[in-house]
């Protein structure tokens, strides 16, 4: 038989192709945003912007203010009146006054 010298040639076998999957997209997650915390002032310290009458003794309004200031800081009981500072006095021109100090003789 010629068949005995002669292998038989394999059939080879087509490969399927596989199909690609589509790659499903992942959704962003949204950041929250933190909401800032609001700093808490101090109790200790008074910041107050008086309106004072225009007077050629401003000064002497000054000071008579800032002693009302100290007198409602006692009555606050604040422990520390050296806390006080004023920031603006007012004055009723359009200029005004910037007042910073712990004491006043």
């Amino acid at each position: 038989m010629c068949s005995e010298g002669r292998k038989k040639k394999k059939k080879k076998k087509k490969k399927k192709k596989k199909k690609k999957k589509k790659k499903k997209k992942k959704k962003k997650k949204k950041k929250k945003k933190k909401k800032k915390k609001k700093k808490k002032k101090n109790a200790n310290t008074l910041s107050l912007e008086i309106e004072l009458q225009m007077d050629h003794r401003l000064r002497a309004q000054t000071e008579l203010a800032v002693g009302r200031l100290l007198r409602l800081k006692k009555l606050l009981r604040a422990p520390d009146q050296e806390s006080i500072r004023i920031i603006r006095v007012y004055t009723s021109r359009e200029d005004y006054l910037t007042v910073s100090g712990d004491r006043w003789d």
